[in-house]
């Protein structure tokens, strides 16, 4: 076999083990990648704020895909809307606080873990800027 011919084995085998390693690569991070909750539902639980004790609520959430949307309704009066998005058991969202005369708009993340919620909130209403908002609720 001569230097070139030999040359040119040596690359076609290289190109086929590296497009090999690559697929497989592919293949593993496909395999290990998360794939997002179904948070599709009714949620029962309390939140609280720097503003705000304990107080109890109920989101109703719809999914497609990976986009959320739904309404919450809490004890205290306050209602309103909600919008996110989920990544593997993380939920981005954003909450529109319709309760007359005290409109609002609130922004936090939340993690999913089996049927239960827990979440952290910024915002402001009439009441002021709420802080360390946080709460925990379970699908019913």
């Amino acid at each position: 076999m001569g230097q070139s011919t030999l040359y040119l084995t040596c690359i076609i085998l290289s190109v086929l083990i590296l497009g090999a390693l690559e697929c497989s690569k592919s293949d593993d991070q496909a395999s290990t990648s998360p794939s997002a909750v179904n948070v599709s539902g009714t949620w029962k639980g309390t939140y609280s704020s720097s503003l705000v004790s304990s107080t109890q609520v109920t989101f109703v959430i719809t999914q497609s895909a990976s986009t959320v949307s739904g309404t919450y309704n809490a004890v205290n009066g306050a209602v309103g809307t909600v919008g996110g998005t989920v990544s593997g058991n993380s939920i981005i969202f954003q909450l529109g606080q319709t309760t007359s005369g005290c409109t609002g708009t609130f922004n936090g993340t939340a993690t999913v873990t089996g049927i239960t919620m827990t979440f952290t909130f910024t915002g402001s209403d009439c009441l002021g800027t709420h802080t360390n908002g946080q709460g925990t609720v379970t699908k019913q």
